[in-house]
């Protein structure tokens, strides 16, 4: 056998052997702890995160914060137009690491993007049932509706009926007032809208209650009625008058008979007689 093939084998056993512990040493030499799993080895602001790193760790703040990593103070994004992007029309309200986003009142949206709310159309308005709801950019506002005084929130209705400058009646006419109004109407004896009012003729137009006996008289306003000659009464009721019975009201000759009608007598000259029964002769 060559004895420096002995010689090369040992060397060879011997190098491998060295490089196979060497290698085992480094290896030792390298390994270590996860030290962001141990709470006691590393000291990271409770707003920062422990990154893990050969032999060591890194702390770096999180999101919202600014620091070393060991100690973080919260951004306020709010501060500063160009880290936050709330819409023009909501709020900025800054919190621990973020902020929030809040449309303003009279808009609706998520913060970012913000619209006009209709209160008006949307119910969400306070206006009096006798108000009327206008819709800003933002918000609202109530008016009371002709006929009603107050803030809009709170509406009472104006009696026009109580200040003659604010109805326009006929002076024949009453005015009665209505909830945001008034109405007048043509008083007894007058005809029109209230407005403009004539004398309503109940004589001509057959609106009286005189008797048939009895004679209509038209008035402004009103009418009356008078019992024609030869009838008595208050108008409405009228009755004849037995004037035969009454020397006094009859002037038949004393040679005639006198007999009663509707509203007068007759006389007529007896038996024997002639004449017009005022006047007979025999």
């Amino acid at each position: 056998m060559n004895p420096w093939h002995n010689i090369l084998s040992l060397s060879c056993i011997a190098v491998s052997l060295f490089y196979i512990f060497g290698t085992s040493l480094h290896v030792a030499a390298v390994s270590h702890t996860n030290d962001c799993r141990n709470a006691t080895l590393y000291n990271c602001a409770p707003e920062a995160s422990c990154v893990n790193d050969t032999g060591t760790f890194n702390c770096s703040c999180n999101d919202g914060y600014t620091g070393d990593g060991f100690n973080c103070t919260d951004i306020d994004e709010c501060s500063n137009a160009a880290l936050s992007n709330c819409a023009p029309e909501a709020s900025c309200l800054n919190v621990a690491g973020t902020f929030n986003c809040s449309c303003k009142a009279g808009y609706i949206g998520n913060g970012f993007n913000c619209t006009d709310l209709n209160e008006c159309t949307n119910s969400l308005h306070n206006c009096s049932q006798y108000a009327t709801c206008h819709n800003f950019v933002p918000g609202f506002n109530c008016t009371c509706r002709e006929g009603f005084t107050g803030d809009g929130v709170n509406c009472a209705d104006i009696d026009e009926c109580s200040n003659a400058a604010l109805s326009n009646c006929a002076p024949e006419a009453s005015c009665m007032n209505v909830a945001g109004t008034f109405n007048c109407s043509c008083k007894a004896g007058y005809i029109g809208n209230g407005f403009n009012c004539t004398d309503l003729n109940e004589c001509t137009n057959s609106l009286h209650n005189c008797s048939q006996y009895a004679t209509c008289h038209n008035f402004v306003p009103g009418f009356n009625c008078t019992c024609r000659e030869g009838f008595t009464g208050d108008g409405v009721n009228c009755a004849d008058i037995d004037e035969c019975s009454n020397a006094a009201l009859s002037n038949c000759a004393p040679e005639a008979s006198c007999m009663n009608v509707a509203g007068t007598f007759n006389c007529s000259c007896k038996a024997g007689y002639i004449g017009n029964g005022f006047n007979c002769t025999g």
